[in-house]
Parts: C-alpha cells; sequence; structure tokens
C-alpha cells in the first residue's frame, strides 16, 4: 500500500521542522482505511511520545494514544476533509503514558493521489496551556453567571459612562423591568429623579477619585446600602463595580431596638417615681381616710377631705398605670380562661364605650389556659376598648375574639418579642378612624397621645404594652386610615391547671384586733401611717425603720408578736431576708409582706411566687385591715 512514496520536502524545511515546538506531518489516508505518517517532524516524540518510524507505515501508535472520547472525533474529522477536500482543523486530547491527558490542535491542506488516496500537509501544536486557561475562564464564567443569577445581595457593573454593563437577576425584581431593559442605561434615564442624579454623582466620584466609597439610599420605601469601587484596566477606561444590600429589616430591627431601650430607660425612670409615689399616696389617702372619720356627713370641712381622697385615688390609678408600663407592678398571676375575662367584662365595657358603639365577642369554646392576673388583662381590654371609643366619636362597632393559635418559629423570628409554640389570642377590633403608619410607629410609647391637650395622659396602650410583657405575652398592631384597627394579644399556654377558688369562712369583725403587729417600713410617713390606722383598731403596734433595725430591736424584745408586716425593700437588709431570719427564732410568727413594684424580681419570685401574704401600695385603711385579719386568722406563713 505504501508502495508509491509521496513527495518529501526540501532539506532546508526538514532542517527546520527539526527545531520547531510542535510536529510537521504528512498523513496519508487510503480508501481501505489504512492510515500512515509518510512524514513526522522530530517532534511527533514529545507530542505523541511515539517515533516517526513507529508511523511511518501504520498510523495506529497515533491512534492509540488519542483519548478515548476523542479518538471517534478525530476519525470523523479526517473522513470528512478526505471527503469534500476541504482544509483539517481539529482540536483533541491525547493520554499519554508519561505526560498524562493533554491537548493537540492540528491544522491540514488535504490533496488527492492518483490511487485515490487523500494526503494531508499540516502542523500539530500543543495547545495544554491555552484550553486550561480557557476551561479556566469558563468555569469562571459560569460561576459568575450564576452568581449574578442566584446573589441575594445586588451586583452591578458600570462603564466609564455609568451606564449598566452587567447585573445580577434580583435587579428586575427591584426595579420592576427586565434585565434587557436596564442595561445600557443610566439611572437617570430609568428613573429621573434628584436620587438618580445623587446616584449618578456618587459614581462618578468614585471613578475620578479611585476609592471606595459607601452609601445608604432610600428606593421605593425600602433602605439599602451600597459599596462601589472602580476597577483600574491599564490603558482602558476604568468600570465601576459594586454590591446593594437590602438593609430595611435591619433598619426595622434598629428601630425597635431604639424604642426598646427609649421606653426601657423612660420605665426605669416611672417605675422609680411610681415607687416612691406610691409611698406619699399612701399617706395621703390613709391619712384622709382617718380624717373622715372625725368628720359627720354633715361637716363643712368633709367636702375638702374627700376631695384630697379622690386626688389620692386619682393619683393612685396614674402610679399604677406607671408601673404597667415599665413592668415593675406586682402580679398576682392565676390559670385563667381569657373567655372568662372577657364575657365577665362585657357588661362594664359597654357602660364604657356607649350606645352608639355595637359590641360583639366571639369566644373560642375549648379556649387554651394562660397565667396572668386577671385584674391587668381586663385592664388591657378596657384601655383598649376606651382608645377604640375614642377613635369612633360617631359610633361603630368594637369586637372581641378569643382563639387557639401555634405560633411558628418563622412568625417568632420575624415578630421581635414573639415566643413559638401554643398561645391563647385575644383580638380586639374596631371600625375607628384608623392609624397612619407614622402614628403606629410610636402608638406604645409612654406619653404619645393624638389626643388635645387635658384629653389623655398618653399611657393607655403604653400600659397595654407593659402589662402584656410583663405577663410574657406578645402585643401586635394592625392599622390604616379609615380602615379600623386591629389589635392581637398572645399569651401563651400554660400547662398549670385551673383549680377553682375555695371561699374563705367570713371574719365576724375583720376591722379589729388585739394582736401585737411589728411594722417595719423605712419610709416614716407610712410606717406611722399603718401604726396608727392598726392602733386605732385594737392591735398593739411596734415600729421599726429597717431590717437591720429591727434585728437588734427583736433580740431585746421578749414579749410575742404575732404578725410582721414589712416592705420588701429596704435599705441594708430587705424583707425577705429579715422576715427568714426573724421566723428563724419566732416560728410561729405570721409575715404580711407589703410593697408598690416589683423591683429586681424578688417578690414575684421570693414573696408571690412561694405564696406568701402581699399587700400592694398604695393600700386603702380597709384593705389594710382585712389583710391583717386575713393573715393572722388564716394560719399561714
Amino acid at each position: 500500500m505504501a508502495s508509491e512514496k509521496p513527495p518529501q520536502g526540501h532539506d532546508l524545511i526538514a532542517k527546520l521542522s527539526e527545531h520547531l515546538p510542535g510536529v510537521l506531518f504528512q498523513f496519508r489516508l487510503f480508501p481501505d482505511g489504512h492510515a500512515c505518517f509518510p512524514f513526522a517532524s522530530r517532534g511527533v516524540r514529545e507530542m505523541f511520545e511515539v517515533s516517526p518510524e513507529q508511523v511511518l507505515e501504520d498510523a495506529s501508535p497515533f491512534f492509540a494514544v488519542l483519548h478515548p472520547e476523542d479518538r471517534g472525533g478525530a476519525v470523523v474529522s479526517f473522513t470528512d476533509s478526505a471527503r469534500a477536500l476541504k482544509p483539517w482543523h481539529h482540536e483533541f486530547r491525547v493520554a499519554l503514558p508519561k505526560q498524562g491527558v493533554r491537548w493537540r490542535m492540528g491544522d491540514a491542506l488535504p490533496e488527492r493521489l492518483a490511487d485515490g488516496s487523500t494526503l494531508w500537509h499540516g502542523f500539530i501544536m500543543d495547545i495544554t496551556d491555552r484550553r486550561r486557561t480557557e476551561e479556566a475562564l469558563e468555569e469562571s464564567e459560569d460561576i459568575f453567571r450564576s452568581f449574578m443569577e442566584h446573589s441575594p445581595i445586588y451586583v452591578f457593573f458600570k462603564n466609564h459612562e455609568i451606564r449598566a454593563i452587567r447585573l445580577s437577576r434580583n435587579y428586575e425584581k427591584m426595579l420592576g423591568m427586565p434585565i434587557d431593559e436596564i442595561l445600557g442605561k443610566t439611572m437617570d434615564e430609568l428613573f429621573p429623579s434628584e436620587l438618580a442624579r445623587s446616584m449618578i454623582e456618587d459614581d462618578l466620584n468614585v471613578l475620578k477619585g479611585g476609592k471606595l466609597i459607601e452609601v445608604e439610599e432610600e428606593l421605593a420605601g425600602r433602605f439599602y446600602t451600597t459599596i462601589k469601587f472602580p476597577i483600574i484596566k491599564q490603558g482602558k477606561p476604568p468600570l465601576l463595580a459594586g454590591f446593594t444590600i437590602d438593609i430595611t429589616e435591619r433598619k426595622n430591627l434598629e428601630e425597635q431596638l431604639r424604642l426598646a431601650q427609649k421606653m426601657e430607660a423612660v420605665g426605669q425612670l416611672a417605675g422609680g417615681i411610681a415607687h416612691d409615689f406610691n409611698n406619699l399616696i399612701t399617706v395621703i389617702t390613709g391619712y384622709s381616710e382617718l380624717l373622715l372619720l372625725k368628720f359627720p356627713p354633715d361637716n363643712p370641712e368633709r367636702p375638702k377631705v374627700e376631695e384630697i381622697l379622690k386626688a389620692g385615688n386619682r393619683a393612685s390609678q396614674l402610679t399604677r398605670q406607671l408601673l404597667a408600663f415599665s413592668r415593675k407592678q406586682v402580679l398576682q398571676p392565676k390559670v385563667v380562661s381569657l373567655n372568662d375575662i372577657v364575657t365577665g367584662i362585657e357588661g362594664m365595657l359597654q357602660r364604657l364605650i356607649g350606645e352608639k358603639i355595637l359590641l360583639t365577642s366571639a369566644t373560642e369554646p375549648r379556649l387554651w389556659n394562660v397565667l396572668v392576673d386577671p385584674s391587668q388583662i381586663e385592664q388591657v381590654i378596657m384601655n383598649l376598648a376606651v382608645n377604640s371609643r375614642d377613635a369612633m366619636p360617631h359610633g361603630g362597632s368594637l369586637s372581641l375574639a378569643t382563639a387557639n393559635v401555634v405560633l411558628s418559629e418563622a412568625f417568632a423570628q420575624d415578630h421581635k418579642g414573639a415566643s413559638p409554640g401554643p398561645h391563647a389570642l385575644l383580638t380586639v377590633r374596631d371600625t375607628g378612624c384608623g392609624m397612619d403608619e407614622e402614628t403606629i410607629s410610636h402608638v406604645f410609647e409612654p406619653f404619645f397621645t393624638t389626643k388635645e391637650a387635658g384629653k389623655g395622659t398618653g399611657l393607655g396602650l403604653a400600659t397595654v404594652y407593659g402589662i402584656v410583657k410583663q405577663s410574657g405575652g406578645y402585643i401586635d398592631l394592625e392599622s390604616a386610615v379609615g380602615k379600623g384597627t386591629t389589635i392581637r394579644v398572645y399569651f401563651p399556654r400554660t400547662s398549670e391547671e385551673w383549680v377553682e377558688a375555695r371561699e374563705e369562712d367570713p371574719i365576724a369583725d375583720p376591722l379589729k384586733g388585739t394582736e401585737t403587729v411589728l411594722v417595719v417600713e423605712d419610709e416614716r410617713s407610712v410606717r406611722d401611717l399603718v401604726a396608727s390606722v392598726l392602733s386605732g383598731k385594737g392591735y398593739k403596734v411596734l415600729t421599726v425603720g429597717g431590717g437591720i433595725a429591727g434585728l437588734r430591736f427583736c433580740e431585746g424584745h421578749e414579749g410575742r408578736i404575732d404578725l410582721l408586716i414589712t416592705d420588701v425593700i429596704m435599705p441594708e437588709m430587705g424583707g425577705v431576708e429579715f422576715s427568714a431570719r426573724l421566723k428563724a427564732v419566732r416560728p410561729g410568727m405570721k409575715v404580711l409582706f407589703m410593697s408598690g413594684n416589683a423591683e429586681d424580681a424578688e417578690i414575684q419570685k421570693e414573696v408571690l411566687g412561694k405564696g406568701h401574704p402581699f399587700l400592694q401600695k398604695p393600700f386603702k385603711q380597709k384593705e389594710l385591715l382585712l389583710k391583717v385579719r386575713e393573715v393572722i386568722g388564716a394560719g399561714r406563713d
């Protein structure tokens, strides 16, 4: 088959071919499919790890080193070139014993010989580095393209004219148009506005200054932070690159944190003021009641004292609101159903909101129990009802509803302060004037009110917020101008069982006694008032100004002490520690704690949490006397 030898190259070409980095070759394909390399330069040893002699008569060693996946393609390419007598160009891989997988590229021109065979004259070179670079670029482009398609942040590239040349896919959602309509345009062409012109000015400053900048912008009610930086290309105009992050949720959380910190600071102040006020109000109302006992109904001075007492009672209510807002009031939680609270307060609510407003309720028959202070939840409902009433001056409807709900982890994450799990839901909905977003953002802040001067303290919803939070619940508000307001209050389901309250045996004369009572109170005016009220009813009263003084006094007092009345929070030694030390030597002594708030959670944990009797300041004379009688006669510590 190889009897007819093709023309050989000139000696000069042969010598030059020995020094070329690739392979000069002649490849001959016979009609019966046999193939050989009549000529192959010395480079074939490096390129295919075969010698020219090995392929001179038979091309099989050449085809043997072709990569298995590319072998068929190489054969097809030679066949197609021979059939059409068109130039042969092919890129293929070889799998060499020593070098491993390498890339080759061949170019050759065919000619038909007299015997019907085809002879190619060509050149094969190593393109491994080029192909690896291309593959790396292709992989990089695939990664970049995938990133731009699925990036959670907004990525952009602009040319020196501030026209978009590459954008991440999420820009379609942000700007509300296809990427193709955005590319090639400036922001001012897309959205002519002062904001767009400001963006362009920032872009130009980055390109001119060559430095990274960070800006914060608001677009369509959402907030974004953008970092822009130049891409410097030697000898070419710079590009602008950057990425944008939606920080709306972060801004909202920052605002919630700011509000929480503000309310916490005001709450601490309000709680401290209320604590001091409670002592003062206790004295004012207490002595007013004592004075009234001395004035018969027809005494012309009696109305003046009654006005003092009324003012004291109003001040007492205000301090309770302050304590509720600051979450330092003393709660007395019980296992209850919100249904019982709602149905029990309906009559009062109807009188409170008036006849022009229709009151309806819908309760879940099998509502889960919650652990709350019933009186405080009543306060929550009344405050919400009053707020709704004021939003419907010309009438409307107010509805109360209860339901069982299970809050998801996602809900808790989206609603700061909420906790996942089963809850009993109380919904209060009105058809009032509603509120705009600005009002909603401040509605739970203390002393914020939309009412005219003298018509409200601004503590109503702040009080609701405080009670709900202190009760372990979560409150959510939904409103719009002209569409009414819906407030949802969630209280965690309790695993404790409801226990029916036992009726106490009636006390024959709850206002009198002969027992010995030790009063320990650091506020002298309160201490003297308690002593005056109790001694006036026949009790023998001993008084001291604090825990340490009380211990010294009791060491020298040999007589009986039937009841200890002590403030919980006092300097040097609190009432809980003092009572424990005193009971260690006087085990039969009863204890009644009193205070105006639950600061440091000591009352909740050490007093109410352990079932000890408690009297909240400010208290009325009758409340004190009934409580003293109850504790002395109840037989409990």
